[in-house]
């Protein structure tokens, strides 16, 4: 990852170069996301006023940084680099960052994310633990599965005492295959609680809606009308069998993170998971919308 040359902190009323750059950059990032057309493009005039201010803050909420409207070396890391290298220009990069922001995933020893990358099973655990463990509880006793390295066994057993993840019949949990796509929004749902018995319709918008497994359909149609279904390259085609990617499951996690905690805020329930969580998710095309 690249050495970020030290910039100046700025705040309202700074002028100059430092701020010519922050105005730059935060069009290039607030200006492909639609909720924050209002905001962007500001003028590149190197004055710190009210509507790059307003930008920043903004900036800072939705990327789970520190929200004070100054712009110093925390921000300033987040504006001029991406977390991962790998990740520059792929679909799924700003919902990764705000991932890697909150301290929910890590790459490689290289430094990558591979985000085309397959997630496993193992992997999945880990993820879904880091960014709900406050809120998960105990539902079945711990068991000892017998391809699970001591490495991988804390979070694994996790998942399955709360129930995220079940085994399999031969005391195996295969954590090195690939999590299914459906098996994510089983996971998630089973989480974000709120139980459907079908009939929304809302699974006919799938083109092979028909390929879901019987076990998963609840929580699919719950997920679809969350909107925290992610199909990507084909919104309308969900493959609930594949195995999911890492960008995938960043994108379907970052947006269930959001949206869980604002609509628990919005129930007078409110949600603390350990980290900051921004106002809002990260848009993008891929995301199955509809009306709740």
């Amino acid at each position: 990852m690249p050495v970020i040359t030290l910039r100046p902190t700025v705040q309202i009323g700074s002028r100059g170069e430092a701020v010519e750059e922050l105005q730059i950059l935060l069009n290039q990032r607030l200006g492909n996301q639609l909720i924050f057309r209002s905001l962007v493009p500001l003028k590149v005039e190197g004055d710190f006023g009210d509507r790059t201010h307003a930008a920043v803050l903004t900036y800072q909420e939705h990327y789970a940084l520190d929200a004070d409207g100054i712009v110093g070396h925390q921000s300033w890391t987040s504006l001029l680099q991406i977390p991962f290298p790998d990740i520059e220009g792929h679909w799924a990069a700003n919902s990764i960052t705000v991932l890697a922001n909150m301290g929910i995933i890590r790459g490689n020893d290289l430094g990558n994310f591979s985000p085309n990358t397959l997630m496993t099973r193992g992997q999945f655990a880990q993820v879904i633990v880091a960014a709900f463990d406050r809120i998960l509880t105990n539902i079945r006793p711990a068991i000892r599965f017998r391809d699970v390295p001591m490495s991988a066994r804390s979070a694994i057993v996790r998942a399955y005492e709360t129930g995220i993840l079940s085994g399999f019949d031969d005391d195996t949990f295969r954590p090195e295959d690939g999590i299914r796509r459906q098996d994510v929004w089983v996971a998630l749902t089973s989480i974000l609680g709120t139980r459907r018995d079908g009939g929304s319709g809302v699974l006919n918008r799938y083109e092979d809606a028909e390929t879901i497994s019987d076990y998963a359909l609840p929580a699919v149609e719950l997920a679809t009308l969350h909107e925290i279904v992610v199909n990507y390259p084909n919104v309308n085609r969900l493959n609930p069998k594949a195995a999911a990617t890492r960008g995938e499951v960043a994108a379907i996690l970052e947006r269930s993170i959001v949206l869980h905690v604002r609509r628990q805020a919005e129930f007078g329930n409110p949600v603390e998971l350990g980290y900051r969580v921004p106002k809002e998710p990260i848009h993008s095309p891929f995301v199955v919308m509809v009306s709740i």
